[in-house]
């Protein structure tokens, strides 16, 4: 629909270029919450949400990278055959060593907070995220890029991640937690700084 000029009440955002809209200025409202601010960006500059999550992967690879060559020198574990305490442990057959490992293997997430309970933090980015991104089936799965939002049922969060790349921490966790981890603080810190809070780093050991 056309949008139509508006004087705000609140402070906000501009849905293109992420500048900060005050209270009590001109801007333009297309429904559904979108603001776009009046002389605060260049036509077809692009969205600003996708500048701030393109930095930060730069940012989650740096650290990833920068952590295996820090920590990841020498082994760490020692993979046994036969160990005691294994499953299927036989004490009547060999331990032995047969292999090694700098890290363990897991899963590394980026969290959005969007509960009401905390004054949803994560409201700008999900917002900007979803204007410019394409939903997938019943809206549960947005795609920007290289990236992708995705809901979850169980509790209502959201995750940021990446398909096709590992592009919110900056590798796998396949033998490498400890720098999936650094990658993706790294990269939920990046975003804090350009305006988009209320996300965290989310793990398990596979």
């Amino acid at each position: 629909m056309p949008g139509k000029t508006i004087t705000t009440r609140y402070p906000s955002y501009c849905a293109d270029c992420g500048a900060a809209i005050p209270e009590g200025v001109q801007a333009r409202y297309y429904g559904r919450g979108h603001l776009y601010g009046i002389g605060c960006h260049e036509q077809g500059d692009g969205p600003h949400v996708t500048s701030a999550l393109a930095a930060a992967t730069i940012a989650a690879t740096e650290a990833y990278e920068g952590y295996v060559a820090e920590h990841y020198t020498t082994p760490a574990y020692a993979v046994m055959e036969n160990a005691a305490g294994d499953l299927f442990y036989d004490p009547s057959k060999p331990t032995r060593v047969v292999g090694t490992m700098a890290d363990l293997c897991g899963f590394v997430w980026v969290s959005v907070n969007n509960r009401r309970n905390s004054g949803a933090p994560g409201k700008r980015l999900l917002a900007e995220f979803k204007h410019h991104a394409t939903a997938d089936g019943d809206g549960r799965r947005w795609r920007l890029g290289a990236y992708s939002l995705t809901h979850s049922g169980y509790d209502g969060s959201w995750s940021l991640g990446g398909y096709g790349a590992d592009s919110v921490t900056g590798g796998t966790g396949n033998g490498a937690l400890g720098a999936a981890r650094a990658g993706g603080r790294a990269f939920v810190e990046s975003m804090t700084a350009a305006g988009y809070e209320g996300m965290r780093v989310e793990s398990r050991v596979d």
